[in-house]
């Protein structure tokens, strides 16, 4: 617990309580067993006490032909058992919802799962006021998946990981970005088209793992031996860290898709390359869940990090960002157009904060009586670091209803939690 940075959390999910195919809570689980510990119920009382939410993740992992999970979707008393002992669990626990995390969902099966999530969430709100169920799904579930789950669900966790895992036969990114045939980027584009994107988490990955290659080159096949070559091994953020730290030759290099290295492994007698997501590519995911307007995003997972960069990085972004947008309008001409008085307007807009500001760009035209005759509103997305300019013609009303005399350009940009104003454009209406 005193590795918990509770000013730069809003949820800790405990991971997990697994759910056997007739519903009951497998109470033998190192899990469950964690989660009713007397350090759980220590963790809850000071993030309670922080105002941080706990929730229990309830967790049916499956594999092949998935028995245990269509045994359960197909039961209506073992869904009744599961509620029934999670709502228990969750009262006795003092939670403030619960994580719902059942892998894989495949297309075939999305409308029975989220006919349960639907079930389990109602009883859940029923009993417990204001809390949220929220569901994670692979980055690529199906359309039908996303948007069934999204319409039961409180919230939806994408995970935004396992890009290329234990399975791949070329190593490479965790949870790209931006590069390769399939990105974070583009799984929460097509999240937010099933969607609401204020019901949408982002799950950052605090991991990676370690191939056996074949070469050392770029790119290099895995090992096919694997039980000669030691296989595939996860690596958390931190013992990556730890390990290019008493390996200061080796080579790291950085990106918004993740750090990665390569070295060579005597003892297995081959070349390993290592993925893994660093604090510089999860600000930039978390910078990508504040210009989309995601609901928040998610560290899989806390323990990951001995040495606070994750807080760090939370911190910054979420906490305590540096927001400075500026703001230049200006009056290009005034022009006639078809018997209408037409004012050209300009804005400039320069972010030198940390963060992306999202918001809505609004303008009006006040004529010399005071009154508003034109007005206008446009979406605006400023990344850190960036400038945009934008040309907009705005109509005021007929040139024979409009005296000349001196008018002026009142503009905001409205993001969240701030509005950011500029000095008024006075400029000379002629006609």
């Amino acid at each position: 617990m005193g590795r918990l940075d509770f000013s730069t959390l809003s949820t800790i999910a405990f991971f997990a309580v697994p759910i056997g195919k007739d519903g009951a809570l497998d109470t033998r689980a190192a899990g469950f067993r964690s989660y009713v510990s007397p350090a759980a119920a220590a963790v809850t009382n000071a993030a309670h006490a922080s105002g941080v939410r706990v929730v229990p993740t309830f967790q049916l992992f499956d594999s092949g032909s998935l028995p245990t999970l269509r045994a359960f979707l197909g039961s209506r008393r073992a869904q009744d058992r599961f509620i029934a002992e999670a709502l228990a669990l969750m009262v006795r626990r003092r939670a403030d919802g619960a994580n719902l995390d059942v892998e894989p969902v495949p297309q075939a099966l999305a409308p029975a799962f989220a006919s349960f999530v639907d079930r389990f969430a109602q009883a859940v709100h029923r009993r417990i006021p204001g809390a949220q169920v929220v569901v994670a799904l692979s980055a690529h579930a199906s359309a039908s998946a996303i948007s069934s789950v999204g319409r039961a669900a409180d919230r939806v966790f994408i995970m935004g990981y396992d890009f290329h895992g234990p399975g791949s036969a070329i190593p490479g990114p965790i949870a790209p970005l931006l590069s390769g045939p399939k990105t974070v980027a583009d799984a929460v584009a097509r999240y937010a088209r099933y969607v609401p994107v204020g019901k949408l988490i982002l799950g950052v990955p605090a991991y990676g793992y370690s191939w056996p290659i074949v070469r050392a080159a770029t790119p290099s096949r895995v090992q096919a031996n694997v039980a000669r070559y030691g296989g595939v091994r996860g690596v958390s953020f931190g013992s990556a860290l730890a390990f290019l730290a008493a390996h200061r030759s080796i080579v790291r290099h950085a990106a918004p898709d993740g750090s990665w290295f390569q070295y060579w492994n005597a003892g297995e007698g081959t070349w390993r390359e290592v993925h893994f997501e660093d604090d510089q590519s999860m600000r930039a995911k978390f910078q990508l869940a504040i210009a989309t307007g995601l609901a928040g995003v998610g560290m899989w997972t806390l323990d990951a990090d001995a040495r606070g960069l994750i807080a760090s990085a939370v911190r910054s972004t979420f906490v305590t960002p540096v927001r400075k947008l500026a703001l230049v309008p200006s009056v290009a001409s005034v022009r006639v157009r078809s018997g209408s008085v037409v004012v050209n307007a300009a804005f400039v807009l320069r972010n030198a904060g940390s963060i992306p500001e999202r918001g809505t760009l609004a303008w009006r035209i006040v004529d010399p009586a005071g009154r508003t005759v034109g007005t206008g509103r446009r979406p605006v997305l400023v990344q850190p670091g960036a400038r945009i300019s934008l040309a907009v013609p705005t109509w005021i009303g007929t040139a024979s209803a409009r005296r000349t005399g001196t008018y002026r350009l009142v503009v905001r940009v409205d993001t969240p939690g701030r509005a950011w104003t500029a000095p008024t454009v006075r400029f000379r209406q002629p006609y």
